[in-house]
């Protein structure tokens, strides 16, 4: 997926983040990401997230189906850098998302919900389920602020990444990805989350986290979703 033999991992990445390449946008109808569009209402119609086959990692013990391979996209609202980061997602209802962004990580979506909070605002988001490997290797990478993953994932390639503009949200997210839910997340409220079995090896119990309410599903035609399993032994 690195497109390198392993013993050459550490150099690609280094090299990659040496040297980022700003994405390519492209027109909605040249990104397979928007072949098929879902929003508002419509959600409720049996096209929300319960026409999406999310599997449950961990039977018998987790309280809902998740998203493992959930890239959360989120935007600086003082620079405008983008982040990815990837997160688990709870399956709350066909219009409703969780949002749980390891606050204790400090990572990039809890520090911009930190900033949309100080403005008393939601925080718009996209998360991407299902996309080039790259594009997931970066979602999971320490990488500093002031890059964008996705201009890594260009880096990684060695060509932009293409994107294409969200359509309820202000924000890019790869034209190639297979899912996209698009939505606001609260900075006012949080709710109940979890059990989850997590890659500890244990039962991470039930916490308040964050809930994105959900504006927007796009994806291919021919969507296929993917998920991580996070879970080792004793899980």
């Amino acid at each position: 997926g690195m497109g390198c033999d392993l013993s050459e991992l550490k150099e690609t990445w280094i090299r990659a983040l040496n040297n980022p390449i700003e994405p390519k946008v492209v027109a909605s109808k040249d990104a397979p990401a928007h072949d098929i569009i879902h929003q508002g209402e419509d959600l409720l119609n049996g096209n929300g997230l319960d026409a999406i086959p999310v599997p449950i990692s961990s039977p018998g013990w987790d309280n809902a189906p998740y998203f493992a391979s959930s890239h959360f996209i989120t935007k600086d609202p003082q620079t405008g850098i983008q982040n990815m980061g990837n997160y688990r997602a709870m399956v709350k209802a066909p219009n409703r998302l969780g949002f749980n962004p390891s606050i204790e990580l400090r990572t990039g979506g809890y520090m911009h919900w930190m900033e949309y909070k100080k403005r008393g605002e939601p925080m718009p988001c996209a998360v991407v389920v299902g996309c080039p490997p790259i594009v997931s290797f970066t979602a999971v990478q320490k990488v500093p602020e002031k890059y964008d993953e996705l201009a890594v994932s260009g880096g990684l390639a060695g060509k932009p990444l293409n994107v294409v503009k969200a359509k309820t949200v202000d924000l890019l997210v790869p034209a190639e990805a297979e899912v996209v839910i698009e939505g606001l997340i609260s900075t006012e409220l949080l709710e109940p989350e979890a059990p989850f079995g997590e890659s500890h090896g244990h039962v991470n119990l039930q916490e308040y986290n964050g809930f994105m309410d959900i504006t927007c599903i796009t994806r291919r035609k021919d969507a296929v979703i993917t998920s991580w399993g996070s879970q080792v032994t004793p899980s």
